[in-house]
């Protein structure tokens, strides 16, 4: 089963930038790179993950997109040996997949493990370095420009209000569609200008309706540098746990996270790092934490988040933090 995706950025004295990455999930991969990250960071409770050949590989690949200097080991400050060891080995040239065999043959005794691991690197390679998908390209070549235009709206004294990301990937992890719109109501009438980064997916009829009667602005742009630009642009996000939360701390906006099955400490580790920019808020049923991506019980753990909680978060934060309102 895939894991979850994971990935965090962080600034600290030793690094200019660093990337917290433990799969190739499309989401903390397009973190690390709006960031510009310089060098990865392991917790270790994917250490004994990483030992293995494939995933090892697989994590390797992006270390070489991402052009990452070096791999912190977060127990000790350190670097890995075991992930060192792996990007040392799989050098990414045609000619390295003698080393890639090498290297599993430390690892497996059984030969059918051994040429699995040979392929999968093999594939991996054909994929995304001889033949780099299009969504690669696109982030590589616009994310210097996006950087620079949010560094310019970091100086500007106007920014956009809040903004909510109702999306998720599967239903275990939505909250109600109609408590967005409570939400965005309660925002609305406590003064703050509100915005809403709608999925082509959603409901639009019931969102365009909720906008005529409450004043909030629908932004249907779902491509990547859109959803970007528009989180880029808000003082702050409410989101459910998926990409649009780590594109938005990609490009630096503070976040206020909606959690249900999955556990924030593992994978969404942003508050220990953030220095305080982003929040998460869940409710816990005795299921509690079941990581599925379907519930048969009605998703409580989403449902017992409830609209007051949410606005009473997001506006304590906005009046500790000093922000203006925008309505």
């Amino acid at each position: 089963m895939a894991m979850p995706a994971l990935g965090a950025l962080f600034e600290c004295e030793r690094f200019e930038r660093i990337a917290l990455i433990i799969n190739d999930q499309a989401a903390p991969i397009v973190a690390a790179i709006f960031r510009g990250a310089s060098c990865l960071a392991c917790p270790p409770v994917y250490h004994s993950w990483l030992r293995t050949t494939y995933h090892a590989a697989r994590l390797s690949l992006w270390v070489s997109l991402l052009g990452c200097t070096e791999v912190l080991d977060l127990r000790h400050d350190r670097i890995s040996d075991a992930v060192s060891a792996t990007i040392s080995t799989f050098v990414f040239t045609r000619k390295s997949k003698s080393n890639v065999r090498d290297r599993a043959k430390e690892e497996y005794s059984s030969d059918s493990e051994i040429q699995y691991a040979h392929e999968y690197y093999e594939q991996l390679v054909a994929r995304t370095l001889d033949r780099r998908p299009r969504d690669i390209i696109k982030i590589l070549e616009t994310s210097q420009h996006l950087m620079a235009r949010v560094v310019e709206r970091r100086k500007s004294p106007s920014l956009h209000g809040i903004c909510l990301c109702p999306g998720a990937s599967t239903n275990s992890k939505s909250w109600p569609l109609s408590r967005w719109i409570s939400l965005s109501d309660k925002l609305h009438e406590a003064g703050y200008s509100v915005s809403m980064l709608a999925d082509p997916s959603e409901d639009l009829h019931c969102l365009r309706t909720a906008a005529r009667s409450s004043g909030i602005r629908i932004l249907l742009d779902s491509s990547l540098l859109g959803a970007a630009r528009n989180l880029a642009y808000a003082d702050i996000a409410i989101t459910c746990d998926s990409a649009l939360a780590h594109l938005a701390f990609a490009v630096g906006t503070p976040i206020l996270t909606l959690f249900g099955p999955t556990e924030p400490s593992k994978w969404f580790p942003y508050h220990l790092v953030d220095g305080g920019t982003t929040i998460s808020l869940s409710d816990h049923p005795n299921c509690y934490p079941c990581q599925r991506m379907t519930c048969t019980s009605s998703t409580p753990c989403m449902n017992r988040i409830a609209v007051e909680d949410v606005a009473t978060t997001i506006c304590d934060y906005i009046a500790e933090h000093e922000m203006e309102r925008h309505a």
